[in-house]
């Protein structure tokens, strides 16, 4: 089974399949593929909080208290013993008895025989509210993970607006619904590769909730998914789920493999680590926009100069877009002196009262082309083309 989601961001998109990893299993050529270890990678330390924004919980509605055998994600209960269907869709629902949580999850690689030590880890931090709906999934990403440097990626719902933040795109934004935030429905979806039966090896608690503990093993892997069709033996895996409510705490997968989202290589061999952890259940949790979005005084990424007083900024697809007080001919000349103070060179100049274009390029290769006009309010409308960035895929 496979899960498309409507992405309003290329970049959300990358990101959103390159951590699609693990339980749910999207991509073949971004799940690791693991194998036996003697070793097992270490595990996560507690993220830091985001902060700012306090959603409180919501009370209960008295529905959730019905029955807990219906498909809608009402808590239920386990009874000690008890074995968990992996196939039962049911298994990976969001308990609708909380309205706020957080998930963390920490994915980690380390090569084996590489010289140099080839290493990458994704380490995120989720916050979710159901009413009102806000949530944020913060993404930082180290050694060769993801982009192959050290990034942090925001992606933000909060007051009816999504923004998207990452160091290659800069600031975007737009109506809330089109990007696919809940931890959820991202990390467990259909449960992926994850097939079977699992039975109860203990129990235990996580951060204050009473779990029963069950063992993922090799045979619980689904060889025909795409995500475990390479997968050989797996080392170490666990399942932990809530006694009372029956939803999923913490997923534990570990062994060594390979992962093109952490080493950008689909061969080379490493030891891996994954752990998905949901937590706080209707505790508050705060949540911001992006600090590079909440005003232009953040867009220290935009790759030219930009009038202290512009509002509405958007970025996509290497186009800009924005409102400014200057007036035409103001604007006009801001980026005629200002420009060539940052390396740019004009290639064209072609202004009348009503429209402007200028094109600049740059020693290192870009290209820009900044099209002015009046807007209706009496603000002056800039849009920026990079033209010789790629096209969105």
């Amino acid at each position: 089974m496979k899960k498309q989601y409507r992405l309003i961001l290329f970049a959300a998109a990358l990101v959103a399949a390159a951590l699609a990893c693990g339980t749910p299993g999207d991509n073949p050529a971004l799940v690791p593929t693991l194998v036996i270890s003697e070793d097992p990678a270490q595990e996560s330390e507690e993220p830091e909080e985001i902060s700012e924004k306090v959603v409180e919980p919501q009370p209960e509605d008295s529905e959730s208290e019905e029955s807990s055998d219906s498909d809608d994600g009402e808590s239920g209960s386990i009874m000690p013993g008890e074995t968990i269907n992996l196939d039962d869709l049911s298994t990976y629902k969001q308990p609708n008895d909380f309205n706020t949580y957080k998930a963390t999850l920490f994915f980690d690689f380390e090569s084996i025989d590489a010289d140099p030590v080839v290493t990458g880890t994704v380490d995120l931090q989720s916050l979710h509210s159901g009413e009102p709906l806000e949530e944020s999934m913060i993404v930082e990403t180290f050694g060769k993970a993801l982009f192959g440097d050290e990034s942090v990626l925001s992606f933000v719902t909060v007051d009816g607006i999504q923004y998207t933040h990452t160091p290659q795109t800069g600031c975007m934004s737009g109506p809330a619904g089109g990007l696919q935030l809940n931890p959820f429905a991202v990390f467990l979806d259909d449960g992926g590769l994850l097939t079977g039966e699992v039975s109860q090896i203990g129990e235990d608690t996580i951060d204050g909730i009473p779990v029963y503990v069950y063992e993922i093993t090799q045979e619980n892997i689904d060889i025909t998914d795409s995500a475990g069709s390479d997968v050989n033996e797996l080392n170490d895996g666990k399942l932990y789920v809530a006694k009372d409510g029956a939803y999923i705490v913490r997923v534990i997968l570990d062994g060594t493999g390979t992962s093109e989202v952490l080493s950008q290589s689909t061969t080379l061999e490493g030891n891996i680590y994954y752990q998905l952890d949901y937590y706080e259940f209707d505790e508050p949790v705060d949540v911001v926009p992006p600090p590079a979005c909440a005003t232009t005084e953040g867009q220290d990424d935009v790759p030219f100069p930009v009038p202290e007083d512009a509002t509405e900024f958007e970025f996509q697809f290497g186009l800009y877009h924005f409102f400014t007080g200057l007036s035409m001919e103001e604007t006009v000349n801001f980026y005629l002196d200002n420009m060539p103070n940052e390396g740019w060179t004009l290639v064209s100049d072609d202004t009348s009262p009503e429209f402007a274009s200028l094109s600049f390029s740059h020693s290192d290769g870009r290209e820009f082309a900044f099209f002015i006009t009046p807007a209706s309010d009496g603000t002056t409308e800039v849009t920026a083309i990079n033209t010789n960035a790629p096209p969105p895929e």
